[in-house]
């Protein structure tokens, strides 16, 4: 048994190594990540001061002799203030995947080293589940033996 909690502990202790190298990335994913965040909340906000930009300018338009050519103007400023905004919400997304795509290469490396772990570790725990096997059937031998020894007893003092 003490062979067993040894294997096991060696198993625990291979993926902290590996955490304490994980926690410096952790921390860059999750930097990029907040970035992500108050990327798309600066769009947002642009978005809508641009569409307030825009019904304001096109409010302001309406008084003046040239409409069209003022509204054309406004809608021009509109459309390059929402493409420059979109931009902004691709360059986001684009670092989300980025981090998505390495979470996911990191899980996977992790689960490979844990299965590898597992693999090496296999043979050893096979032999000490067949050890553990063998000490459980010769207690049940033993048991079986203390019940028939019982038994005699039992059929022994009845014919007495």
């Amino acid at each position: 048994m003490k062979a067993v909690s040894l294997t096991f502990a060696a198993l625990l202790l291979l993926p902290v190594s590996s955490l304490v190298a994980d926690e410096a990335q952790e921390a860059s994913w999750q930097s990029r990540l907040d970035r992500v965040t108050s990327m798309q909340e600066e769009a947002g906000q642009r978005e809508k001061a641009a569409a307030a930009e825009f019904e304001r300018q096109n409010l302001a338009c309406q008084k003046k002799f040239l409409v069209n050519a003022c509204v054309d103007k406004a809608r021009q400023a509109n459309i390059a203030e929402t493409r420059a905004i979109r931009r902004l919400r691709i360059d986001a997304a684009e670092i989300e995947r980025a981090v998505k795509r390495e979470q996911l290469v990191a899980r996977d490396a992790q689960a490979a080293a844990e299965r590898a772990a597992r693999e090496q570790s296999l043979p050893e725990r096979q032999r000490l589940r067949g050890e553990d096997v063998q000490v459980l059937e010769r207690e049940r031998q033993q048991r079986l033996e203390e019940k028939a020894q019982k038994a005699e007893e039992g059929a022994r003092r009845k014919a007495e």
